[in-house]
């Protein structure tokens, strides 16, 4: 059997006239937009926070041969920031090498917080391989 209290707001709902219910002004709808689409404060403007992103970045670092800077997520939850050489990207996993390790590694992309390309260094003369017109200049 209903509640008392189910029945009353179900008869209440059907008492109101359609015009008196009151019409709520819609929020600007760009405010809102520009809300969800800015980053939460705090975060790097070069992190990736969809992980699609994510996966966009380390394709572009395997087409690139780049290494890149990625923060994973143990299973307790602590982050670790690693540069890693990223192999392939399939079926929600990326296979990498870690050169400090000297390993290649299996890593679920849902574990990727924020995955950033390296900077390449700008390369200096050798000055055994350069021109005597380099090294004047």
């Amino acid at each position: 059997m209903d509640s008392p209290t189910a029945v009353s707001r179900a008869q209440a709902a059907r008492s109101i006239p359609p015009a008196e219910i009151p019409v709520v002004a819609a929020p600007d709808l760009d405010f809102q937009l520009s809300v969800l689409r800015a980053k939460p404060a705090g975060v790097p403007a070069s992190s990736a926070i969809v992980p699609q992103l994510s996966i966009e970045t380390l394709r572009e670092a395997i087409r690139l041969h780049r290494p890149v800077s990625m923060t994973v997520v143990d299973t307790t939850g602590n982050p670790e920031r690693l540069q890693l050489v990223p192999l392939s990207v399939a079926n929600g996993r990326v296979r990498v090498f870690d050169s400090d390790r000297e390993t290649e590694r299996i890593m679920s992309v849902h574990r990727i917080v924020d995955v950033d390309i390296v900077p390449e260094r700008p390369q200096t003369a050798n000055p055994r391989t350069a021109s005597r017109a380099e090294i004047n200049d």
